[in-house]
Formats: structure tokens, sequence, C-alpha cells
């Protein structure tokens, strides 16, 4: 079992459980004592067995509830039923506790069931919320088998998964916190070493020294490539997009609303040669200052070259 409590608490089944610590609920006449409801009447009532609810269902749950807490409630006395009464004395739900720990609730269905739900009914019935039954015999079963306060293996149980839930969440803080902080300092580390060519030799000199050169080679290709892109990426709103199609270039800027379309030869110069350069590169790769290659028709070329066709 892995659930914390065996009905949620707060809410009504934290006043149900004030008002039965205080003794300050009502019992009926003619159930026994351990039946309660918090509905004023000026005198003491009974709890029909009958009711004129016009939904059959209603009817005829009011009996099956009737003749089961008459059947559950004197041999089960550690357990306090509490009923909610609705303006006709039709019972909503019963809130059931033992001592002041509320251990499930019984409502019902259109087609007068008696309904039963608890957490330990939900890990039972593999996740569904309740169980159902049109038995007085059933019934009575069900309230045995299910409402009971937590037992010690629960309890602990339940003290296990917090205290797991904890650590968890104290691991994947620290995870946080350690990885923020490790970035900070490799930031600044970075930036003292591409600022400061004394530094970067004495790191190139202790990656020799340990027999790895291609460590640092590795970052240095990598950050310059990085510098590449987070600057085509930055850029991307600008710029032209160029789609070659047969001895023609279609021109597009973000924002327009038509695409012009050049022959080669019309191309400005600057946007020629960067095309050219383009095309000799690897898809999806960069050419700094130039633009991308998508595909061997598709590219994009940088502003400063855009602004060619301006002149």
């Amino acid at each position: 079992m892995s659930f914390k409590e065996v009905f949620r608490t707060g809410g009504m089944v934290g006043q149900i459980a004030t008002r039965l610590k205080q003794n300050d609920l009502y019992r009926f006449t003619n159930l026994p004592v351990n039946v309660y409801h918090w509905r004023t009447f000026d005198e003491p009532v009974e709890f029909p067995e009958v009711v004129s609810d016009i939904y059959v269902g209603a009817r005829q749950a009011q009996k099956l509830l009737y003749q089961t807490l008459l059947q559950i409630a004197p041999k089960m006395h550690k357990l306090n039923f509490c009923v909610d009464l609705d303006y006709n004395m039709t019972f909503t739900s019963v809130f059931v506790y033992e001592g002041l720990e509320c251990v499930g609730r019984i409502t019902y269905s259109d087609n007068g069931s008696l309904e039963f739900t608890n957490a330990r009914i939900y890990e039972a019935m593999y996740r569904k919320r309740d169980m159902k039954t049109r038995s007085v015999a059933k019934a009575v079963t069900i309230i045995r088998k299910y409402f009971y306060g937590m037992t010690k293996v629960e309890r602990l149980n339940s003290v296990a998964e917090r205290v797991s839930g904890a650590i968890s969440s104290a691991h994947s803080d620290t995870v946080y916190k350690r990885r923020n902080a490790k970035s900070r300092v490799m930031e600044e580390l970075e930036k003292a070493m591409l600022g400061n060519q004394q530094l970067m030799q004495a790191v190139k000199q202790f990656f020799q020294e340990e027999n790895k050169p291609y460590i640092l080679e590795q970052y240095v290709e990598a950050a310059d490539t990085h510098e590449l892109v987070e600057e085509a990426y930055r850029a991307r709103g600008q710029g032209l997009y160029i789609h070659a199609v047969g001895n023609c270039f279609e021109v597009y800027r973000k924002g327009d609303t038509r695409v012009r379309t050049y022959q080669r030869d019309a191309l400005p110069d600057k946007v020629r040669g960067a095309l050219g350069m383009l095309k000799l590169s690897n898809d999806n790769s960069f050419v700094d200052n130039v633009g991308f290659k998508f595909e061997a028709d598709k590219f994009w070329v940088a502003e400063e070259i855009s602004n060619e066709f301006g002149n």
C-alpha cells in the first residue's frame, strides 16, 4: 500500500472530526449510538428506512443503508458513522471514522447501489475509484474488510514514501544547484582562458602532459563552431532566404509579401560570391560571415551580404 491516509483529511472531513472530538453531533433515535448526523432539528429524529425522494435510486439506497447500519454499527463499535442528510431526510453521504481518523465514505449511484470509497479500496481495485453493491451482506463485508484505521505497516510505508520523496527532492535540488554552480565556474574559466594567451598555453601544456591534447582541440573547435552558429541563429530573422530553381534564384526576406526571382548574372557580386562559397560547402553547414547551406538548392545569406540588393 502506498497511500498516506485511508481517506483524505481537511474540509468537511476535518470539521466532522472536530465535532466528534467535542461530542457535538446528533444521534438518531432508531439507530445504534455510533451513528450520527449534524443537521439541526427541533426534536430528535429517526433515520427513515423509507423516504419520499423522487429518485428511485435514492429510495433504494436509503433502505439499503438503513439495513446495513443496523447490522454493522453495533458489531463495529470502534467505528463512527456520520450521515449527511438533505432537507427531506435522504442521506447524501456517510463519512466513517475510527476514532477521529476518517477511514472511508459511503455514497450511492443512480441505480440505488451503495458506493464505498477510500485509498485502500482504490489500491485493491487497481486504481478504480470505488466498490459498489446492492446487497446488505456485501455492504457489511466491504466495511469490515476495508474500513479501518491505518495499520503500522501502512503508516510506516507512508512515512517511508514521504521520507524517500524528500530525499529525492533534495537530490534533485542539489543536482540543479551543482549544475548551475559548475556552469558558472566553467563560464568564468572559459572566459579567462580565451582572453589570456598565457593561461591558454598553460591549459594546452596541461592536456599535453596528460596525453589528452585532443580534449582541448575538440573544445576549441566546438567553441568556434558554436560561435559561428550562434551568430547565424541570432540573425536568422534578417538576411535572405534563397532557393535555386533551374538557372534562377528565388529570393525572399521574412515579412515580405512577394518573392523576387533573379538570373545568376543579375545577382549582386557579393551575393553571387556568397552562393558560390555555400554551394561548395556540405549540407547543413555554415560559412563564417556568409551564411548557411541547408541543401543543394536552399540557402540563407547574412544581412550584410543581402544589403547588396539595395545598392
